[in-house]
């Protein structure tokens, strides 16, 4: 349906990805990760959803690792000033181009005022991005939990994910990182579900399987989290081994 569009959205994804690929890297890298961020809003807003699950990925590595508190904090402060700046940027040169070009600004899926909802809905907008996270282990959600197979696999893979989660807890010796790992383990849905906040309480508005692309990381999240399991008691080869065969598995 939307193949038209499939270089633009595949530009956008990658630029997601590179955010936090260069955001660390000096700073030409920050600034090159900033101009990424008004890329990705520029060219499709939602799936800067993508680089906000990387970076709960990145924390929680963080906090395995034994990262001090205040480091984790400047981090993080680093990575919200790019986002901040790069947001304001694409606003003036999204309010420039209008007003240079005299066009308007149409209301598609409510994305056109985000600002104005972020928040004043956010509330609603963390109440739906949770709600309809949990509900494709339920039901149909955009073509990603089509069948009951599929269901079963995801509810699999969610308690696998919660497991390797609860073992990365029980292995971070701080007790600030505990606490860390399970706020931003807590996040994963929000962040997978940025859209929701984005537009939550907006009128009018139909979420299709394109905005919530992130979704695709329920199947991703359970590798990069054994990459991450530092349980002695398990052996990496008998991880390697399942890692090897769950891949296979997702591309069939």
């Amino acid at each position: 349906r939307y193949m038209f569009c499939s270089y633009a959205y595949g530009l956008a994804l990658l630029f997601a990805v590179l955010i936090m690929c260069f955001i660390d890297k000096g700073r030409i890298g920050y600034c090159a990760a900033t101009a990424l961020v008004v890329a990705v809003f520029a060219i499709y807003q939602a799936y800067i959803s993508v680089t906000c699950v990387i970076i709960l990925l990145l924390l929680i590595k963080m906090c395995i690792g034994g990262t001090d508190l205040k480091t984790i904090a400047l981090r993080i402060l680093r990575w919200l000033s790019s986002f901040a700046i790069g947001l304001a940027a694409y606003f003036v040169l999204t309010k420039m181009f209008l007003l240079v070009t005299g066009e308007h600004l149409t209301s598609y899926q409510g994305i056109s005022s985000a600002q104005t909802n972020l928040i004043s809905k956010m509330t609603r907008g963390l109440y739906e991005a949770y709600y309809y996270f949990f509900k494709m282990f339920t039901g149909n959600y955009q073509g990603f939990s089509l069948n009951r197979s599929i269901r079963i696999v995801m509810c699999v893979l969610f308690i696998a994910s919660v497991v390797l989660l609860a073992n990365i807890v029980k292995n971070v010796k701080e007790v600030f990182g505990k606490v860390l790992v399970i706020l931003f383990s807590v996040a994963f849905p929000m962040a997978i579900n940025a859209v929701y906040v984005m537009v939550g309480g907006v009128s009018n508005t139909y979420i299709h399987g394109l905005m919530v692309y992130s979704t695709v990381f329920v199947f991703v999240i359970p590798i990069v989290l054994m990459e991450f399991v530092t349980n002695e008691g398990i052996k990496t080869a008998f991880l390697d081994k399942i890692k090897m065969v769950y891949i296979i598995c997702l591309w069939y």
